[in-house]
């Protein structure tokens, strides 16, 4: 997610105190596990409100606004002037005010508002609460955007694969990319190398190979850093993991989180302790070691994370809520 100011939001719900359960919340949610930060709570309009002093204040706190037209919303009987000024808060040209149309039609909204009418809006009612997030995110944060849209082109692509066995002589590597690699990737390579080796032995020219091969080492080598982490933290803070095999059922555990697929996590799952995919889990989704040692002279601030750390949250699928991705696949076809 990317770093906020105090009290600085992407976006706020103005709404209806009608469509809270039922709408409001429910869409918060949904943007909240895309990352968005999202304020929606004291945007909850009831009769005397000002529309105008609500919006202002939202504004002056978030990038856009999201106002959920409704029955219930027209029903508070808002001055024309205060309709009127949601169509005319642009900011240097940018579009802050998102109209959000709820079991309302285009008459209706004429209705109360014709300048309303004619502003770009987002009609819900024909749409799940999970598409209409993803079509405010696209608007709000097109980088997002295309990161889910990735996701689920991802998705995609393994719905229509095919699972077949080869011979290993029988598969092609992809070409050299890099013929060079930077002596830091080199460094961290080695440590990933001298991490792993005990369960994933490859010589080191095997390894600076496959990582030439990659369109991305520097990605390609942070997922790499994360698997070593979890696996060296693991294995250093637990004395059930005793066996080669038990080992290596750890590290295939983990190098298997990111295909989120509870079939191929399962197969890794009968030589390593009941609690350890819950434990393995929180270790490979936090910033910083969920279990940690205890030492009173050290004092870990995790709001004090580098943009580094920012970057590599980019990198990996559990930043995303992939169950979402793939409902809204399911309105594709």
């Amino acid at each position: 997610m990317k770093n906020l100011p105090e009290n600085k939001w992407d976006v706020f719900i103005s709404h209806a105190s009608e469509d809270k359960k039922e709408f409001a919340a429910t869409l918060a949610d949904t943007l909240n596990r895309f990352g968005i930060k999202v304020w929606y709570d004291e945007y909850e309009l009831k009769l005397g409100d000002s529309l105008s002093r609500s919006i202002d204040a939202g504004l002056a706190k978030s990038d856009y606004g999201l106002v959920v037209l409704s029955k219930a919303f027209f029903a508070k009987r808002w001055p024309e002037r205060e309709l009127s000024g949601l169509v005319s808060r642009e900011m240097v040209g940018k579009k802050v005010i998102l109209p959000i149309w709820r079991g309302v039609s285009f008459e209706e909204v004429v209705k109360y508002s014709p300048p309303l009418a004619d502003k770009y809006a987002i009609n819900s009612d024909s749409i799940s609460i999970n598409q209409l997030a993803v079509k405010i995110i696209e608007i709000i944060r097109p980088e997002l955007f295309q990161k889910i849209q990735r996701r689920k082109s991802y998705f995609s692509q393994l719905n229509n694969s095919k699972i077949i066995k080869v011979k290993i002589s029988k598969i092609r590597e992809s070409p050299i990319r890099h013929q060079h690699l930077s002596e830091e990737i080199i460094s961290r390579i080695r440590l990933i190398r001298a991490s792993l080796l005990g369960v994933y032995t490859l010589s080191m020219n095997s390894c600076l190979d496959g990582f030439m091969r990659d369109s991305h080492p520097s990605q390609e080598v942070a997922y790499w850093e994360r698997v070593s982490s979890v696996y060296l933290e693991y294995t250093s803070m637990t004395s059930e993991i005793k066996t080669l095999d038990q080992h290596k059922a750890v590290f295939r555990y983990i190098s298997t989180l990111w295909l989120n697929d509870a079939d191929t996590e399962e197969e890794h799952r009968r030589l390593i302790p009941e609690n350890a995919p819950e434990v393995i889990n929180s270790l490979y989704n936090s910033r910083l070691p969920s279990y940690d040692i205890k030492d009173e002279d050290i004092k870990l601030d995790e709001a004090n994370t580098s943009e580094e750390n920012d970057a590599d949250e980019e990198l990996f699928p559990n930043d995303l809520p992939n169950d979402i991705i793939k409902d809204i696949m399911k309105y594709d076809y």
